[in-house]
């Protein structure tokens, strides 16, 4: 790109505070070495508060995809997080769940140091930058994330880089918008969420360079975007070649998860998700940090409108998704648009930082002081908000009751139960290090009757361990695990058929067994108890309902 006087603008020396005179320009080598360290901090916190074993949801998938290096182009397959998980499984270090635990916990401290780059980069301060991307490290959302087997860490990782070569430039130097596209491109095989940052990116580019010149810039970034994404065209081919094109389109436009994009879920439904989404804002940041990226949102604002088109556009798009996605975990798809509120976050404490320079130096010190508190206060609280739910808001039994009566109105799905698992705990504190639930289904699975038959819905429990457990490592491959798609894909002749198929191994007097969690909630309890068998609990594991012919 040309160096203009419009390029030039949006340069990280142009979008620092007039007499701004906290810290000298730092070398390149001194803000990789102040990122790297804040990186390193973040990463200390991860490994020490690592979950052990495999998680739970999507973990044991994709685990199971980095065991057997699956690139898949599905929605669900993630090829590029496979990639970059890969090495981290011939590490020498415990199971390979926890390995994989840890390649995303590197995955975010890299986005930690990244966002400590940025906000140096733009602000010039260096206490904006440590506080603020340690406020983004301690943040529910990117902690609870980068302590087990999640793709969103990378994800927010090489949204960072992109934004590195437009508005994270060293000093002098121009946006590389080309560049950027290329890691928007390259970052489709990881989520297919890094095309929202598509057209931000473009009219930012469109509006960094004379109109003379912006045919051809945007070309250039269409062709940067279209080189990214020759990885995932290439493996699309392969799949398509051997699956066939449409069995391979409709897998990567979705597949079992398209009803989910656009489901009317009503005024209130929407008015409910944005108001979870502003609560759980401030749960991450407390209101002073609330206060503090709202101001910096206004700082940047005035500084350069451009630049914070981009990152609103980027937030926005995100939210958008969040909120059009119908999944109970759509809070882990809010992490990209939390991430560029911690950027402003860091600018709106660097401008604090500015703003009190002419304070008594106690009172300034005072003031710097307590606007960094909730970096240690989250990992504090983090720790006491289960035990919170359960003295204030009328204990565990009484919380996933209403949760549980809720997801029977809604659709069939009843949280698991199992002995092992706190759900309290596990979903509201981050740190995962003594957490061992999974290892319930290999003791399951070890006391299953041999040749026995477990139906579980995919989402939750033995469908899903099933993939790690039986998968990976092996155990008890003579036990089938199978899917019963209700509220997650399959149609309902497809479960027809499955039903048919269950009933005549019931029969044939093959030992059944049916998860809690499609009991008595799913049609297919009901089909089995119509048919004249019963489902009694079965005594050797709590969770199990074994079927008496």
């Amino acid at each position: 790109m040309p160096a203009s006087s419009s390029s030039s603008d949006l340069s990280a020396a142009a979008l620092r505070p007039p007499g701004h005179r906290e810290a000298p320009p730092a070398s390149v080598a001194r803000e990789w070495l102040l990122a790297l360290a804040v990186g390193a901090c973040a990463l200390a916190l991860y490994a020490a508060s690592l979950l052990p074993t495999v998680g739970f949801i999507d973990a044991p998938r994709y685990t199971a995809f980095v065991h057997h290096f699956h690139l898949g182009v599905a929605s669900i397959e993630h090829p590029l997080f496979v990639l970059a998980a890969k090495p981290f499984s011939w590490l020498p270090v415990g199971s390979l769940a926890l390995r994989v635990n840890l390649a995303c916990a590197c995955f975010g401290a890299t986005a930690v140091a990244l966002s400590c780059l940025l906000i140096l980069r733009a602000s010039g301060s260096r206490y904006g930058a440590v506080v603020g991307a340690l406020a983004f490290a301690t943040s529910y959302d990117l902690w609870w994330l980068a302590t087990e087997t999640e793709v969103y860490t990378l994800e927010v990782a090489l949204l960072f880089a992109a934004l590195l070569f437009l508005v994270g430039r060293p000093a002098g130097r121009s946006p590389a918008p080309g560049r950027a596209a290329f890691v928007i491109g390259l970052a489709t095989l990881n989520h297919q969420a890094a095309l929202l940052v598509l057209p931000p990116l473009l009219l930012f580019a469109a509006g960094a360079v004379p109109a003379g010149e912006r045919r051809r810039t945007l070309l250039r970034v269409a062709a940067c975007f279209a080189a990214g994404l020759l990885p995932y065209a290439a493996l699309f081919a392969a799949h398509a070649l051997s699956e066939g094109w449409t069995a391979t389109a409709r897998a990567a436009g979705g597949g079992e998860f398209q009803s989910s994009f656009f489901a009317p879920i009503g005024v209130r439904g929407y008015a409910r998700v944005v108001a979870f989404l502003v609560v759980i804002t401030g749960y991450q940041f407390y209101p002073f940090h609330t206060a503090a990226w709202i101001g910096g949102w206004r700082h940047v604002a005035r500084r350069d409108p451009r630049r914070v088109r981009l990152l609103t556009g980027i937030a926005g798009l995100n939210l958008l998704a969040v909120l059009a996605y119908d999944v109970p975990d759509r809070i882990y798809f809010y992490l990209p648009s939390f991430a560029i509120l911690a950027l402003f976050l860091g600018e709106g404490l660097a401008a604090l930082s500015t703003a009190t320079r002419r304070w008594p130096p106690w009172r300034r010190l005072a003031c710097l002081s307590f606007m960094a508190l909730p970096v240690c206060g989250k990992i504090v609280h983090y720790r006491l908000a289960d035990d919170f739910v359960r003295r204030f808001m009328g204990g565990e039994a009484r919380l996933f009751a209403e949760i549980e009566a809720r997801a029977s109105a809604d659709y069939p799905i009843i949280l698991p139960r199992i002995p092992t698992r706190d759900d309290l705990a596990y979903y509201t504190n981050p740190d995962k290090s003594a957490v061992r639930a999974a290892e319930h289904y290999r003791r399951a699975l070890h006391a299953l009757p041999a040749g026995a038959l477990v139906v579980d819905d995919w989402y939750h429990g033995y469908a899903i361990m099933a993939d790690y457990f039986q998968g990976v490592e092996g155990v008890r491959p003579d036990v089938e695990v199978v899917r019963w798609f209700q509220r997650w894909g399959g149609s309902a002749a497809e479960r027809d058929a499955l039903a048919r198929r269950l009933l005549a191994e019931i029969a044939a007097g093959r030992e059944i067994f049916l998860a809690s969690s499609q009991y008595p909630s799913s049609t297919l309890a009901e089909r089995i108890v119509a048919a004249g068998h019963r489902l009694e609990p079965w005594a050797e594991v709590e969770d199990l309902r074994r079927v008496i012919p």
